[in-house]
């Protein structure tokens, strides 16, 4: 009797005791939630204030920056009017733009095609080139139009600029300025809520978020690495979230974290604290208290233990290290514990859990098929002697069934396979290999490993490769003469003054053809396309070991000799050019027989510059004075 009543007197104890220790700590609990939640709403307020305010600044500076842009249009349109000389004057117009502080001014015929301005480069492009362009398009109904279009990236160069246009006085031509719009991206950039919470300064152990609320998207955080992710992937679930103007918490990375929300106009902002920091008070007043529980609690432990351990902890732990192999994927493991009906029928569910699991990857695998997506995936882990498959994955690889079957029976060969792939990439593609010549085959593979766990998604890219290969080689190469197009000019050029120890000794020359307008005239655009041909044929004859050749565009050519010994070396090769354009002739098609002629002139490397730009220029220069003397001898 008296072991009973001391039984009953101490779990009457230790009730009281664990009755009154809860009672303090959910107080105090609740006490820290509303002092969080109260100074989380302070800060929320004042993170709309800054972001409210800044919008205010942002759209004065954007209104400001469009009147500046209509206002030197119009007074570029004036000088113009004034003097239309300078129009077609390249060096004029450059003057005029430093005068009135604009990048760029650009003169619209009446059919709104650029045909002057201080970018030769963007000469015929026309208002139906692009849609930037094409803004001002309206302007060519109305000569008394005058438009500003908001920063936006320009068709020629995708490079962010604000432009503005007016007719002259006479409605005789369209003048258009650009401008970079430094301080307007600066401020732009300063408004972003990612760059204003970066400059928030958070107590220690509290974190600030600002999330998309359509993606659940951290679009900015006092902590940066936050930044980018979505909210789910730092373990925020949203599904157990009713609104978000609540305080939730959460369970991040195995730690418990105390979350403070509330919806503004365009995002979420929250406030992020662990639960350790915000209760750390709690812990220490109700430490003494723990004391207490502990050592009246142990001989309460024992019992329960005790029992615990006679009937659950076994069927426990014979259920756990049967999930433990179906988790490193065997899933033919079945579990039987039948100590108890509950533990008989949590066996029954789990068995059938797996068997739903079974049957969903099979239905994933014929989704994939049955939408013709050219994917494949692969599992496997250290307790499995198969890899599992889908299957997609033996078309993506170029298998046949019996191949693929012969790789997953052994993980081994499966994974020295997939490695010997992985060890030749694509240059210049993000993992992207190549796996087969004939024909051509390309795979993406993306490999995710958790512990002992790999899965693997392969994406046939072999139609996207063969695309863009076929795009690059159209690109570098000259359609009409087989040279290098400009493009592919310019790109082998930086390449080459990039490695001063690969240029060496160096020259530009810039080529142009005489007459070719005469011969289109005269002879028909067939013959002249022919005439730029033989042109081209004889640069090509130079032969020289360092030789990029090029047609620049129209009947502008340009060649590059580049790692010769000596300048006495390149002029030699000028010399043979020179002898090639001497007396050099051809037939039209209507067995007429003709001069070809071009003007050239030429730019020494570190001579007359070191910058492939400046020697272009200066090559570009002589080439002109080249022509003109060449007119002069032949009008005498």
């Amino acid at each position: 009797m008296k072991k009973k009543v001391r039984k009953l007197l101490g779990i009457l104890i230790v009730g009281i005791l664990v009755m009154f220790l809860c009672i303090n700590y959910f107080s105090q609990i609740i006490i820290s939630q509303n002092d969080m939640t109260n100074s989380s709403k302070v800060i929320f307020r004042q993170i709309d204030q800054i972001i409210k305010q800044n919008e205010e600044e942002l759209e004065k500076r954007k209104e400001d920056i469009r009147n500046i842009c209509i206002l030197r249009a119009r007074a570029t349109a004036y000088l113009l009017q004034r003097d239309k000389s300078k129009i077609n004057n390249l060096e004029e117009m450059k003057k005029i733009a430093n005068l009135l502080e604009v990048d760029e001014i650009h003169i619209f015929n009446k059919e709104g095609t650029i045909y002057a301005g201080t970018e030769p480069k963007y000469y015929g492009l026309n208002m139906k080139t692009g849609e930037q362009i094409s803004f001002f398009s309206p302007m060519l109904e109305d000569t008394s139009m005058s438009m500003c279009q908001e920063i936006t990236a320009n068709t020629a160069e995708n490079k962010m600029m604000q432009y503005a246009a007016t007719w002259t006085e006479d409605g005789d031509v369209i003048v258009q300025i650009g401008m970079k719009p430094s301080s307007v991206l600066e401020k732009i950039e300063k408004n972003k809520v990612s760059y204003i919470f970066s400059r928030l300064a958070e107590t220690n152990g509290y974190t600030l978020v600002a999330i998309e609320p359509e993606t659940n998207k951290i679009v900015g955080s006092t902590k940066e690495a936050l930044v980018n992710k979505n909210i789910s992937d730092i373990g925020i679930n949203t599904k157990k979230m009713k609104n978000w103007d609540k305080a939730y918490h959460f369970r991040i990375k195995g730690k418990w974290y105390f979350c403070i929300f509330e919806k503004q106009d365009t995002i979420i902002v929250g406030r992020i604290c662990e639960a350790k920091i915000l209760y750390s008070n709690i812990n220490e007043n109700n430490f003494m208290f723990f004391i207490y529980i502990l050592l009246i609690g142990g001989v309460v432990i024992y019992f329960i233990t005790h029992y615990l351990d006679k009937n659950i902890i076994k069927s426990i732990s014979a259920i756990n290290n049967g999930l433990q192999d179906i988790s490193n994927g065997n899933l033919d493991t079945k579990i039987e514990v039948n100590n108890t009906p509950e533990f008989k029928e949590l066996s029954h569910y789990i068995n059938q859990m797996v068997e739903s699991i079974l049957e969903t990857t099979d239905k994933i695998s014929v989704i994939i098929d049955t939408v013709g997506l050219p994917i494949g995936l692969y599992e496997y882990n250290g307790s499995m002697e198969r890899v599992r498959i889908t299957h997609k994955l033996p078309e993506v690889m170029g298998l046949s069934e019996e191949e693929a079957y012969k790789l997953c029976e052994n993980r081994e060969e499966f994974n020295a396979w997939i490695s010997e792939i992985l060890s030749n990439p694509i240059e210049g593609e993000h993992e992207i290999y190549k796996i087969s010549s004939s024909p051509d085959r390309y795979v993406k593979i993306e490999i995710i490993k958790r512990d002992d766990s790999v899965f693997g998604i392969v994406v046939d890219k072999t139609s996207d490769i063969c695309t863009k290969n076929k795009l690059e080689k159209e690109l570098g190469e000259d359609e009409l003469t087989g040279l290098c197009s400009r493009r592919g000019f310019y790109s082998k050029m930086d390449e080459l003054f990039a490695l001063p120890e690969k240029l060496g000794c160096a020259a530009v020359v810039m080529i142009d053809s005489d007459d070719l307008k005469k011969v289109n005239d005269t002879y028909g655009h067939n013959n002249g396309d022919r005439y730029l041909c033989e042109i081209a044929n004889i640069l090509l004859k130079v032969n020289a070991p360092g030789q990029l050749t090029a047609r620049l565009g129209g009947d502008e050519f340009a060649i590059l000799f580049y790692g010769a010994g000596s300048k006495e070396e390149i002029d030699e090769y000028m010399n043979k050019l020179e002898e090639l354009r001497m007396n050099h002739i051809m037939k039209m098609e209507n067995d007429v027989v003709i001069d070809v002629k071009f003007s050239m002139g030429k730019a020494f490397y570190i001579v007359d510059g070191v910058e492939s730009e400046r020697l272009m220029r200066v090559a570009d220069k002589r080439m002109y004075i080249d022509k003109r003397e060449r007119k002069k001898k032949q009008m005498e």
